[in-house]
């Protein structure tokens, strides 16, 4: 059962990911930033998801991946959150950063939860189902919400919520395991 939850909240954070990727260029230039240095920014923040699968092998090395997802998912909150307050130069760039380098984690980490809580890769095989859902969910939302004409601060506050839900459902993963681990 814990699997197909890890499904769910694939879903939730992909929604994050499909209406951040969808959105960031056209925010950067709704808040007042060249369209063409955003794009330049963005498409060098995207070499940061090379090194983010570095630092997630580090970390499952040293942490397993229960608790690296938490705090992974606390500062993507973070990362997207402030574009709801601020599209200036220096949170432009920190956001597309962070979220270049922590979103490979959050896949890794997802993987290797539904992994080891279903050995048998039934709920596995629907991981690139749940991503892709959550992709084209992201987008929806937050186009339904610039037709209501509620602004990028909208979509930023959905990305961080999204991420934020995705933290709540692995916290409680986390708590349930700990609780079973206790009993064993």
């Amino acid at each position: 059962a814990l699997a197909w939850v890890g499904i769910a909240a694939i879903i939730v954070a992909y929604i994050n990911i499909g209406a951040y990727w969808s959105n960031i260029e056209l925010a950067a230039e709704a808040g007042g930033l060249d369209g063409d240095w955003a794009g330049q920014v963005i498409s060098w923040s995207v070499l940061l998801s090379f090194f983010g699968c570095f630092g997630a092998m580090y970390a499952l090395k040293h942490f397993d991946y229960d608790r690296p997802i938490l705090v992974t998912f606390v500062l993507m909150v973070f990362a997207v959150g402030l574009l709801a307050v601020d599209v200036s130069a220096g949170i432009f760039v920190f956001s597309v950063a962070m979220f270049s380098f922590l979103w490979i984690f959050i896949d890794v980490y997802q993987m290797g939860g539904v992994s080891a809580a279903d050995r048998s890769g039934s709920a596995a095989a629907f991981i690139p189902g749940a991503q892709g859902l959550g992709q084209m969910l992201g987008p929806f939302i937050a186009a339904l919400l610039l037709e209501r004409s509620l602004g990028f601060d909208a979509v930023f506050v959905l990305c961080a919520g999204a991420s934020f839900t995705a933290l709540l459902i692995y916290g409680l993963i986390y708590l349930s395991n700990r609780g079973r681990q206790a009993a064993d």
